[in-house]
């Protein structure tokens, strides 16, 4: 469940409407909600070593910087 405070007035930066593509796929899903047509996944290898830290340091530095990896999707209610 969502924390409320993520959806208050106060914590929204930016209301944008949905892209073609958003619009789309928002589409299909109204359609069939159990499809996994548009489902994207990416594996990667790393190779050497690497710490639990260094990748929650990389994943701070990335949502900090990519406002969509921060973004909530809401169309009901």
């Amino acid at each position: 469940m969502i924390n409320n405070k993520i959806l208050s007035k106060d914590n929204i930066q930016e209301i944008l409407s949905l892209s073609p593509t958003q619009q789309g796929l928002l589409f299909k899903y109204q359609m069939d909600p159990k499809s996994s047509e548009y489902m994207e996944q990416v594996v990667l290898k790393i190779k050497g070593d690497i710490t639990d830290k260094e990748i929650e340091r990389v994943w701070h530095h990335l949502i900090s910087t990519y406002d969509g990896l921060r973004s909530i999707y809401k169309w009901e209610k």
